[in-house]
């Protein structure tokens, strides 16, 4: 029995001395990885102060230059203020020298400039007589142009104005024509021959009244009276399509012509001038446009 508590006791001290060598060298170990890293970071840290000294060193040099420049600097500065102080001072001796050769000269030079602005004031004053009596001239030759162009439009709209008068008779005329039994449903040529020439004689009428000025005396009326035989043409079945002043649209039915026009917009195209007017009868174009189309392309 107690041999075998002996040899329990020697296994179980062989087991925890075994043990404690193989902690130890787990220990040995972790303390050599840790002096490895010490000493990887201690030749980083070396190296890294190594290169600063060496920017140190850069950066003392470079201040060094940058101090002798600054000091080369300083020299060419003063030798450049001692010059221009000597430069300055011979300029005011030279400016002195002048003043006093001037002031010799002055009275007559006075006398001279007095009789030069007396000549040139009679000399303006001349001038302006003359122009002030031909711009006088100049007016009086504009108002008499504007108050014909003025008695010219008003004849224009009064002659205008019987025209559609009697077109509109005329329309009234065929209309009760178009509604007795023996006429026809649909129109013939000669209305339709009719139909245009108002048409035509519409578009020209509008095309003077875009380029009057709204003051004009009767221009009012013969505006309504345009409105008016438009009306009666749309009871009839008839549309003139409105394209004055309007962009022109491309591939549009009509007969185009075409102006280049640097006032507009760039890209931009507008009718600006229609011969005859597009006209149609129950939506169905009976005679084409022929348009003029200012451009800046």
């Amino acid at each position: 029995m107690m041999k075998r508590i002996t040899t329990i006791l020697l296994f179980v001290t062989l087991v925890a001395t075994t043990s404690l060598h193989a902690q130890r060298a787990d220990d040995t170990r972790a303390l050599r990885q840790q002096v490895e890293a010490l000493k990887q970071r201690v030749g980083s840290a070396e190296r890294e102060n190594k290169q600063l000294r060496d920017e140190i060193s850069t950066l003392r040099q470079e201040q060094a230059r940058r101090s002798a420049q600054f000091e080369t600097r300083i020299d060419s500065i003063e030798h450049a203020r001692l010059a221009t102080d000597s430069a300055m001072s011979a300029q005011a001796l030279e400016a002195r020298h002048n003043h006093e050769t001037v002031s010799k000269h002055v009275d007559n030079e006075r006398l001279r400039t007095l009789i030069a602005v007396g000549l040139m004031a009679l000399a303006l004053l001349a001038a302006w007589w003359f122009f002030a009596r031909r711009m006088k001239r100049d007016d009086v030759a504009i108002r008499q142009i504007r108050d014909a162009q003025e008695k010219l439009s008003e004849e224009s709209i009064k002659l205008d104005t019987q025209l559609l008068q009697l077109m509109d008779r005329q329309l009234a005329l065929a209309q009760l024509q178009a509604a007795t039994p023996t006429a026809t449903t649909a129109p013939s040529d000669d209305e339709h021959s009719l139909a245009l020439k108002v048409a035509d004689e519409i578009a020209r009428i509008e095309m003077n009244l875009s380029r009057m000025d709204p003051d004009t005396r009767g221009l009012k009326q013969l505006t309504k009276a345009v409105d008016r035989i438009r009306d009666n043409f749309l009871s009839r079945g008839y549309e003139i399509v409105e394209m004055l002043g309007k962009p022109y649209v491309e591939g549009a039915k009509a007969s185009v012509s075409f102006e280049d026009d640097e006032s507009l917009p760039e890209g931009t195209r507008i009718v600006t001038r229609i011969v005859k007017p597009q006209v149609n009868y129950n939506g169905v174009m009976i005679q084409a446009a022929q348009i003029t189309v200012s451009q800046n392309i």
